[in-house]
């Protein structure tokens, strides 16, 4: 083969490689179009990685305060079944108390009563020294 540029090529020759070099074009618009997809296939596979990423540390956060929440139900429950438990034996106390005030409003009135008698019976009769009334 020469290197002579202005040696005239044969056309059949040019046809193959007018094919050839639109084959490669073709070839490379194709590729190119496949490499475009990808790219768009990859951004997206990749913000969703990124949600995704984020959905677990919120579950992940989420998992947290579940835990701490039902620690503190737990306390909150004790304090409660103790504050119930009090509550209970006040009303027992305060129970007693008020049976208890009832009883001694009821002996200071029979006390008043008795010496509203005394007085009574000390005004119609005479007390005699030295004799003992049974």
């Amino acid at each position: 083969m020469s290197n002579d540029p202005m040696k005239p090529v044969h056309p059949h020759c040019v046809g193959r490689y007018t094919k050839a070099l639109d084959s490669i074009k073709s070839l490379r618009k194709d590729r190119m179009a496949e490499l475009k997809a990808e790219k768009e296939h990859l951004l997206s596979l990749s913000r969703e990685k990124a949600h995704a990423d984020k959905l677990k540390d919120r579950i992940t956060n989420m998992k947290s305060t579940i835990s701490t929440k039902e620690v503190e139900c737990e306390t909150s429950k004790r304090e409660f079944d103790n504050m119930a438990e009090s509550n209970r034996k006040f009303y027992e106390l305060f129970n007693k108390f008020r049976e208890m005030y009832v009883k001694v409003g009821e002996l200071e009135k029979s006390k008043k009563d008795t010496k509203g008698t005394l007085t009574e019976l000390k005004s119609k009769y005479r007390e005699v020294p030295g004799i003992l009334l049974c």
